[in-house]
């Protein structure tokens, strides 16, 4: 039992070891194709297939996240001050989310205080990536609309052309040399548990009261029975009728 007990707990610790970090915001995954061209001069150690924190991004995300940073550094400035209708001025307080947001990814940064100080059940701070390239697309595609509409010639076509390359990187990223996922894997796992679940169905009442074994602690209680965490969810997703334990 205390070693059961063990497993669920989750010291402030698991923060650093599951966190997020700067690494992951400012290089494309290596399962990207930039990430694999940069992958032969630049070992980060990354794993190939991500893991628990390491939600990396693609080469479209790490253009947008350089570039609010840069907007980020003038917001900071006076230039937003002197022209409130310009790019800066119209961004908002966007850039500044993106500064808190991104402080989750330094080392004793935001992640580490709220695991110490709030709770520490939160520890895969990396999957919150998705949020901090969010708002730097939103601050980037703010700064391209006003550069579009700009009366500086220069600003008009650097605009589109770094729209264009963004666009073009996001399709390659994805489509060309990217990792494949097992799909073939996923649809007999699928097809087995859609039989299962219908076979339980056919025997029972709507409404039927399941009990679910092993009983495993939740959230995690590690391998049990060969079964990985989680198993027993995934029957909620092919019924409505039935009440799974």
């Amino acid at each position: 039992t205390a070693t059961m007990r063990e497993c669920v707990l989750r010291p402030p610790s698991d923060s650093f070891l599951y966190g997020g970090n700067l690494a992951t915001l400012f290089f494309p995954a290596p399962s990207t194709l930039s990430g694999t061209v940069l992958g032969r001069f630049v070992d980060l150690g990354f794993p190939a297939s991500g893991g628990e924190g390491d939600a990396l991004l693609s080469s479209a995300g790490v253009l947008a996240i350089l570039l609010t940073c840069g907007a980020a550094a003038l917001r900071s400035s006076t230039l937003a001050a002197v022209d409130p209708r310009g790019a800066l001025g119209r961004a908002s307080f966007w850039p500044g989310l993106f500064v808190l947001t991104a402080a989750l990814f330094t080392a004793g940064g935001l992640g580490a205080l709220f695991a110490f100080w709030v709770s520490s059940d939160i520890r895969a701070w990396g999957r919150f990536s998705v949020f901090v390239v969010g708002i730097a697309f939103l601050v980037t595609g703010i700064l391209l609309t006003v550069w579009r509409r700009s009366t500086r010639r220069t600003l008009r076509i650097g605009s589109i052309v770094l729209a264009s390359l963004m666009a073009m990187s996001a399709v390659a990223d994805v489509s060309i040399g990217g990792q494949r996922m097992p799909i073939a894997w996923g649809q007999a796992i699928d097809q087995e548990l859609d039989d299962y679940v219908a076979a339980v169905e056919e025997h029972t009442e709507d409404g039927c009261p399941v009990l679910e074994l092993p009983l495993v602690l939740f959230p995690e209680a590690g391998p049990t029975n060969g079964m990985p965490d989680y198993s027993h969810l995934w029957t909620y997703v092919y019924s409505d009728d039935l009440r799974w334990s």
